[in-house]
């Protein structure tokens, strides 16, 4: 089994679980690198999952050590939104496309 858990939930709740035998495995939902290295330290994390795209490249900065504490600690990334929240799908360019016919069925020339 794997639970994905706030982070600031980590080193109580999922103790409980684990303990219990309803957890193997735990995951990380948009912590910061000392929050990892934190719960890390109470139970190895086996992913951490982080908006990852085009547009959203945050876990590379290297200010924020993030992706080099994940690397470091063995944990695995799991990027959400990788096409940008649906920019790249193409579901925004026919949303507004459909405002823009709209409007000019609306306006009189």
């Amino acid at each position: 089994m794997f639970a994905l858990f706030p982070s600031h939930r980590t080193p109580t709740k999922a103790n409980i679980h684990i303990r219990e035998g309803k957890v193997k495995y735990l995951g990380l939902s948009e912590c910061s690198a000392k929050a990892l290295r934190r719960a890390h330290a109470v139970h190895p994390i086996a992913a951490l999952q982080v908006e990852y795209s085009p547009f959203v490249l945050d876990i590379e900065d290297p200010k924020l050590a993030l992706l080099e504490t994940a690397r470091e600690l063995g944990v695995t990334i799991v990027a959400y939104s990788p096409l940008g929240r649906g920019l790249l799908t193409g579901k925004y360019v026919r949303i507004l496309l459909q405002l823009v016919s709209a409007d000019f069925d609306l306006c009189e020339i």
